[in-house]
């Protein structure tokens, strides 16, 4: 697994996190409303942004 650093982070790749995202919470988060996840979506690209170094 490499580490992307946030100067890394390119709004393609975040777009792409975001699609994993929401279909990983759509099969794992059954009690959640497709409204539900689309209020929460909103808030996803910012916060991949956010994540700071691990390593």
């Amino acid at each position: 697994m490499e580490e992307i650093s946030q100067s890394r982070r390119t709004p393609a790749l975040i777009e792409k996190l975001v699609v994993l995202w929401e279909k990983s919470v759509e099969v794992s988060h059954l009690f959640l409303s497709t409204e539900e996840i689309s209020e929460i979506k909103k808030y996803v690209p910012q916060a991949l942004n956010d994540v700071k170094s691990s390593f």
